[in-house]
């Protein structure tokens, strides 16, 4: 290759770094960036030049083209063994469309599996677009042939292959994948701040399935009047205010009655302390996330969904089954369709991150799904996250909370 090495003996790193004191990344700057044919030829890694250098006499330069055409005829000579024979050999990319005189040396003592170069043919090869050209005589046993490389037209195939297998699958669905999403916080520009240091930037650690969604590196602990949780995950971006999501177990820990919102509906929301590397704030914010789809335009056509109702999610486990209600839709062109629910939801129906609920039958219909009223107004939604054995559970934990404070 142009400045990669190829296939190294494996004690080649230990060596380097025992004689040369190199390290592992000095190491592998020098095999990716440094070796191949700049290296052989002493710091070329075009072949047209190497070749003129070669042609003047430069012994560095016709080493290098001797070990590319030596290891090029190894590869080959190995695919024939392992295949029993080849049908034909073709050229592509810059090197193999280009140099006549490579093409020649690479076909070298392959007679012997018939081979026949055309000298003339491939002198006189001059590639035009889409074009195949032979190189071999009529007699050869294998075909010579060159051609140009054509990456992105196999990368749009292969995208288009993927497109339309992923319509297909929409377009018959039978389950919709279950994300069980563990306590978390987002924050927003200013608290980042506060909490790890001034123009301090979250750190990307991992992608999450919906689209421009990620963990953050940075964790911070959640500061409530009867307890603490420690080291819940940064979700990135920063948003435009502070969210703490967590389970109902994790509100009990903290003391604090979070209501069961969606996303982004934080009024009238705890308050709590939040504590990171750097200091700490207090912050309103804290939601116990209602179970919520999440599915693009095309799913949502394809389930009979849309955006803003409620349905049930049939969920099928080993002596757990169960269906869960008030289940919200939410349809955007960049959502990936999933299922969330929390960790208290997922060990009700004994699930593990990444399983599968089936939208539950309709009696008498051929629809997967059964709709429930759409809940707009903040006073319907103060009313369905009303939950009546609250207050009894928290006078049996000791945990009632003063009239003042509610």
């Amino acid at each position: 290759m142009g400045t990669r090495s190829g296939d190294v003996d494996p004690g080649l790193f230990s060596h380097l770094h025992r004689t040369l004191g190199l390290e592992a990344a000095e190491i592998e700057e020098t095999l990716y960036l440094h070796s191949g044919l700049e290296a052989l030829s002493g710091g070329e890694s075009d072949m047209h030049a190497i070749e003129g250098r070669a042609a003047q006499g430069d012994r560095s330069a016709q080493l290098a083209i001797q070990v590319y055409a030596y290891r090029v005829r190894k590869y080959i000579g190995a695919y024939a063994a392992v295949l029993g024979g080849i049908d034909a050999l073709v050229f592509t990319g810059g090197i193999g469309e280009n140099s006549a005189s490579m093409r020649k040396r690479i076909c070298e003592r392959f007679d012997f599996l018939g081979l026949a170069l055309n000298d003339d043919a491939n002198a006189a090869a001059h590639l035009a677009c889409d074009e195949v050209l032979a190189l071999h005589h009529p007699h050869s046993r294998v075909k010579v042939l060159v051609t140009e490389a054509r990456e992105q037209w196999m990368i749009a195939q292969e995208a288009a292959r993927v497109m339309s297998a992923a319509v297909a699958t929409v377009a018959a669905p039978q389950a919709i994948p279950i994300a069980v999403s563990g306590r978390h916080v987002h924050l927003t520009a200013s608290a980042c701040t506060a909490l790890f240091g001034p123009d301090h930037s979250l750190q990307e650690q991992k992608n999450l399935s919906q689209r421009g969604q990620w963990a953050a590196k940075e964790a911070v602990d959640v500061i409530g009047p009867n307890g603490e949780l420690h080291a819940l995950r940064v979700l990135g971006p920063c948003r435009a205010a502070n969210q703490i999501e967590i389970s109902e177990t994790d509100a009990f820990t903290l003391g604090v009655e979070a209501p069961v919102r969606l996303s982004g509906q934080l009024d009238g929301t705890p308050t709590v302390t939040l504590r990171g590397p750097a200091g700490t704030l207090s912050s309103n914010g804290v939601i116990v996330a209602q179970r919520h789809i999440h599915t693009c335009p095309k799913d949502a056509a394809a389930l009979g969904l849309s955006d803003g109702e409620q349905v049930e999610v049939e969920v099928r486990s080993a002596g757990r089954s169960l269906v869960f209600r008030d289940v919200a839709v939410r349809v955007g062109a960049d959502f990936a369709t999933e299922m969330h629910i929390d960790t208290d939801e997922a060990n009700a129906a004994h699930l593990e991150h990444g399983g599968a609920g089936v939208l539950m039958h309709v009696a008498g219909a051929n629809a997967l799904v059964q709709p429930r009223r759409s809940l707009k107004s903040s006073a319907e939604r103060a009313a369905a996250n009303r939950r009546p054995g609250m207050e009894a559970i928290r006078r049996q934990r000791g945990r009632q909370t003063p009239p003042a404070e509610r």
